[in-house]
Formats: structure tokens, sequence, C-alpha cells
């Protein structure tokens, strides 16, 4: 049985990958926020009035 054969090495590995798998995934949900933080500005500004109007009584 070789060292990367024990299932202290293979655990060990696993733990490695998982580790930066998440710093990974953080990036994206971080960059995926910051979309949807822009797609709600845009509708929000989109659902104002046009400035420079009088609204008619």
């Amino acid at each position: 049985m070789s060292y990367r054969d024990m299932p202290r090495f293979v655990l060990r590995r696993i733990d490695h990958i998982a580790a930066e798998m998440n710093s990974f995934l953080l990036v994206i949900a971080i960059g995926l926020a910051m979309l949807d933080l822009l797609c709600l500005t845009e509708r929000f500004v989109d659902s104002l009035p046009p400035v420079g109007t009088v609204p008619t009584p």
C-alpha cells in the first residue's frame, strides 16, 4: 500500500481541494450578489418618474 492510498492522505487532499473550492465559490457568490444589486437598482431607477415633469392635478 503506497502513501497515496492511505485514507489519511486522501482525506487531507479532499480537505485541501474543498478549502480552495470554498474560496472560489465565495467569489462567485459575491459577484452574483453585486449583479443582483445592480439589477435591483436599475429597476428602482426605471420606476421613478422622469425629472422635470409636473404631475397634473
